[in-house]
């Protein structure tokens, strides 16, 4: 679902499912209502109120939770992997991200944790922020921009000459 089917600018949303599924629960339950207010779910049942709010049907099909994606780069392309970084600005690296946020999302990951950067500016950190400020559509960003790790774990990046921060 897009940010648009859930925009509460103008008032509540309530969204009405054939069924859903809780995360708790072994087998998902019948018809749902959930009423989406301010970004966040208000009031689930099987009939919520409705007063002045924006009601979208979607039909037979499963409401579940919002996924997590636990190890994502939103930044890497993967068919140029690092060598983008070498060659590629800063602002360029931030605008390959936006569809892949807009995917993400579109796909039913609400919260996303990306790891490594890879650039000589921590993207991630600006484009986290743009999310969240409401500037460009995505999951929420829990974000770590500088790859971590002991000394011999990961191949050397400084074979690609991508800058590192000390």
């Amino acid at each position: 679902m897009t940010t648009r089917a859930c925009d509460t600018e103008q008032g509540a949303v309530v969204l009405i499912a054939g069924r859903s599924w809780d995360g708790l629960t072994d087998r998902p339950s019948g018809y749902t209502e959930v009423t989406v207010r301010d970004g966040r779910i208000a009031e689930v049942g099987p009939s919520v109120d409705r007063a002045d709010a924006e009601v979208v049907e979607l039909g037979d099909r499963m409401l579940l939770p919002g996924l997590i994606d636990c190890h994502i780069h939103t930044t890497v392309d993967p068919g140029r992997l690092l060598r983008a970084f070498v060659s590629d600005g800063s602002a360029a690296i931030a605008l390959r991200a936006l569809p892949v946020l807009r995917d993400l999302l579109d796909r039913g990951f609400t919260t996303i944790r990306d790891l490594a950067t890879f650039a000589a500016e921590p993207v991630t950190l600006s484009l986290r922020d743009a999310v969240a400020r409401g500037h460009i559509v995505g999951p929420r960003m829990i974000v770590a921009p500088y790859l971590i790790s002991a000394r011999g774990a990961w191949r050397r990046l400084d074979i690609a000459r991508v800058p590192l921060r000390p």
